[in-house]
């Protein structure tokens, strides 16, 4: 009994000795790509921008804007201007001329206000609560009418072209409807709209905000 044990472990082989594998490295991430080899030069290089390309961009670019403004431009001209406020003048006199109109002799000041000008000529202006700021008359309005002033620049020359309307009828609480049609030039440039006396002669509402 004793030598069958024996032998039968002598019989049994011993486990194969192994070697535990190495420990993965850390390396990185720019020595696994190369980019501790490049230089950098080669790096920027594709930064840079040749100066034929830069023209071409930059006269792109121009080309984009201008056919945006000729858009506008087309837009305005079918749909005409709209002012959505007016505001009243604070200057007085030839301290407060606009493109050749000077302002009232006295402040004004107005509740509410807009403009429209439809068709290339056709212009509605409504003002309500127009009335002096100071003096005797304050909180009044001693016009009986208002005129409007449509006031373009040209294409050619950016001269000033003013058109006045027809009177139209105010109240002493300072509210009118102005409503006529101008010879506007064609196109009219940075239009501004006015609110003058009976005359025509002085402002006291002008399109702005």
């Amino acid at each position: 009994m004793r030598r069958c044990i024996g032998a039968s472990k002598a019989s049994v082989p011993p486990p194969p000795r192994t070697t535990p594998e190495p420990l993965a490295v850390f390396q990185p991430y720019s020595q696994v790509h190369g980019w501790h080899n490049r230089k950098v030069s080669d790096m920027t290089t594709a930064r840079v921008v040749s100066p034929r390309t830069a023209i071409a961009l930059i006269v792109a670019t121009v080309l984009a804007l201008a056919m945006m403004a000729v858009g506008v431009q087309a837009k305005a001209s079918r749909d005409g201007a709209r002012f959505e406020a007016l505001v009243g003048n604070t200057l007085t006199g030839e301290a407060g001329a606009i493109r050749g109109v000077p302002a009232g002799g006295l402040p004004w000041v107005l509740d509410r206000g807009e403009a429209r000008i439809s068709d290339g000529s056709q212009i509605d202006v409504r003002v309500e609560g127009l009335v002096l700021a100071a003096g005797d008359n304050a909180g009044t309005n001693p016009q009986p009418e208002f005129r409007a002033i449509v006031s373009c620049l040209t294409h050619d020359t950016h001269a000033v072209e003013n058109r006045t309307s027809a009177p139209a009828p105010a109240t002493p609480e300072g509210d009118a409807r102005i409503r006529d049609v101008l010879d506007l030039p064609d196109p009219c440039l940075a239009p501004i709209v006015f609110v003058t006396n009976a005359a025509g002669t002085s402002w006291f509402a002008v399109s702005g905000f």
